[in-house]
């Protein structure tokens, strides 16, 4: 439900279900903000070897697909090996390459750093990073300089309005705001009971093979989105939501959408 991958190395999918988007796709979200609705056209991309290989690929993804977003956006990457602590000659570089946007991909404490430099600089454009990065330790170390960074995610937020009765019920049951990927959870409880449900005939409920085939075989509208999968199991299509750093913490901004047609 929560995967930060972009699969799982399962030999026998039969049962498993990978209900999330990939987390590569967050590289077609981040370009359809920036460069689709943003104006950037020239990406400055910084891939810091202190994240994992699925912040990896994302970086890559962003500069390979941004021309689908805007055909003449161009970009402008390095790649930073792990262990380097100083990014400020790697980020100056960047920037000599007349970028008006720029991802980052690696670390909470590296992303903090990187909101610094371009601060200092008085880079005024779009800013967005992995959505790993998503966490207060970014925001905390970033300070003013977090301030507008973007973030692309496969999850809600406990504050999205269309959650309001997770929000509710769940500080009613704990005492607690929920956190993020319990809106996610309650949709996967629900489509199984749904399937449930739906395959119950006779007083009795259906069989683990018929529960698996209805999962494979239905589409099931839960709060945060359309739940169907394809025939590896994971979740079709590429849903993800906008969060901004606004205020010194991290804010929902809706859900990212494909702008219509024409």
């Amino acid at each position: 439900m929560s995967a930060l991958a972009t699969t799982y190395s399962v030999a026998d999918r039969r049962s498993f279900f990978q209900s999330c988007p990939i987390s590569s796709a967050q590289a077609a979200a981040v370009n359809l903000q920036l460069a689709g609705k943003q104006g950037v056209r020239r990406m400055g991309i910084l891939s810091d070897r202190a994240g994992d290989t699925d912040s990896w690929q994302a970086a890559l993804l962003v500069g390979r697909t941004i021309a689908y977003f805007a055909p003449e956006a161009t970009h402008y990457g390095r790649v930073v090996p792990r262990g380097v602590q100083d990014l400020a000659p790697v980020v100056a570089d960047i920037l000599a390459h007349d970028v008006d946007g720029f991802y980052y991909a690696g670390s909470p404490a590296g992303a903090a750093q990187v909101a610094g430099l371009l601060a200092a600089a008085g880079f005024k454009g779009p800013r967005a990073a992995d959505y790993a990065l998503a966490v207060p330790e970014f925001v905390s170390a970033g300070g003013p300089a977090a301030e507008g960074w973007q973030f692309c995610t496969p999850y809600t937020s406990p504050e999205a309005p269309e959650v309001a009765e997770v929000d509710r019920a769940h500080r009613a049951a704990y005492g607690s705001a929920p956190d993020i990927w319990t809106a996610e959870a309650f949709d996967a409880a629900g489509l199984v009971i749904d399937r449930l449900v739906a395959g119950t005939t006779g007083g009795g409920r259906p069989s683990r093979a018929e529960l698996l085939t209805a999962l494979t075989q239905s589409t099931f509208r839960g709060l945060t989105k359309a739940y169907a999968f394809d025939d590896r199991r994971q979740f079709k299509g590429n849903v993800y939501f906008l969060h901004k750093v606004e205020g010194g913490r991290i804010r929902y901004a809706g859900p990212v959408t494909t702008p219509a047609a024409g």
